[in-house]
């Protein structure tokens, strides 16, 4: 039996009878209600991230060296994610044309795709947040053409989001990722906080609801490999040397990369190409028996999970297994 044959019948065993019922739209405040004696935090949990979440759609390709084969990173719209469980989302803006888009591109102009329109997201978020009381995790950056100082951009999130946008308490201390999911959203609806890559900390910005990225401890790094064996051995090392103690969360970025090699075989027959799909549909089975191993082996225990798995083409099965994390870590 090979190893990741072994892997994936250790999954199926420990997952057979763990899950516990649960509305993907609605996990966390079912987890806030569930647990409430314990006031659960966002380092107490286990949340989906989007990796390139705004690229479910092409509208604007460059080149023909440019499909959606090598920039497509998502299947699902910004609402199916949300209702998926996904928490957390890497948006990444272009300003063309007057109007803002998210993009998966090489470098700014350069060869790559724009994605979804930047407003139709937003709007799809708000939407969701109008009807479910959950907390949503935007990581704004990679700006082409805009930065954390566009007043058009701060000004299309701010007023799309409305009520719906986090904003700093007035005098509250907590660190952002200490304070009770309870707190995090509002009696009506939920809340999304944004955080701005290049932006400075200040309380002020905070009250406006624009956070700067140090206010997202959170460590971990992809792996910039295309072989899931060494994915696996390079991320599961990185969490082996995580220090819960250290005050700071863990993501574990579960993405394999097309190298160039990979992303010029786009040009070609389809048969011939190996596609970010591709690569995600090798990456992402092995992802619960990795998780699995970890724990049989007391590296995943409570007090120390991996508290953000990121992936590309999300979808329910990241939120399960993020469920059965945080319920390890809370029982």
């Amino acid at each position: 039996m090979t190893r990741l044959s072994a892997l994936l019948l250790v999954s199926a065993l420990a997952s057979a009878g763990c899950a516990d019922p649960t509305h993907h739209a609605d996990w966390m405040s079912e987890i806030a209600a569930r647990y409430a004696d314990r006031q659960p935090t966002m380092s107490d949990i286990c949340w989906p991230r989007a990796h390139d979440a705004g690229t479910y759609a092409e509208s604007y390709c460059r080149s023909r060296f440019s499909s959606a084969c090598n920039t497509k990173t998502q299947e699902l719209g910004m609402g199916a994610q949300l209702e998926a469980g996904v928490r957390a989302f890497d948006v990444r803006p272009e300003r063309m044309d007057d109007d803002y888009f998210t993009h998966h591109t090489t470098t700014c102009g350069g060869l790559g795709c724009l994605g979804a329109r930047l407003q139709d997201l937003l709007g799809e978020l708000r939407t969701f947040l109008d009807q479910h009381r959950e907390f949503v995790v935007i990581e704004v950056g990679g700006f082409c053409g805009t930065g954390a100082d566009d007043d058009t951009l701060v000004a299309l999130i701010t007023t799309t989001l409305g009520p719906r946008l986090y904003t700093e308490p007035a005098g509250e201390t907590r660190p952002l990722m200490q304070r009770p999911l309870a707190e995090l959203v509002g009696p009506d609806g939920g809340r999304a906080v944004f955080f701005y890559e290049g932006l400075a900390d200040t309380p002020e910005l905070r009250a406006a609801g624009r956070y700067s990225p140090t206010q997202l401890t959170v460590d971990g790094h992809w792996s910039n490999v295309i072989d899931v064996e060494l994915l696996r051995a390079e991320q599961v090392a990185r969490f082996e040397s995580y220090d819960p103690g250290s005050g700071r969360l863990f993501e574990l970025s579960w993405t394999l990369t097309q190298n160039q090699e990979l992303a010029v075989s786009c040009i070609g027959p389809p048969e011939q190409a190996t596609s970010i799909r591709d690569l995600a549909e090798m990456a992402n089975p092995l992802l619960g028996p990795t998780l699995d191993e970890l724990v049989a082996r007391g590296e995943i225990r409570p007090g120390r999970i991996p508290n953000v798995l990121s992936i590309d083409f999300v979808d329910t099965f990241v939120t399960d297994e993020c469920l059965r994390l945080t319920h390890l870590n809370l029982r």
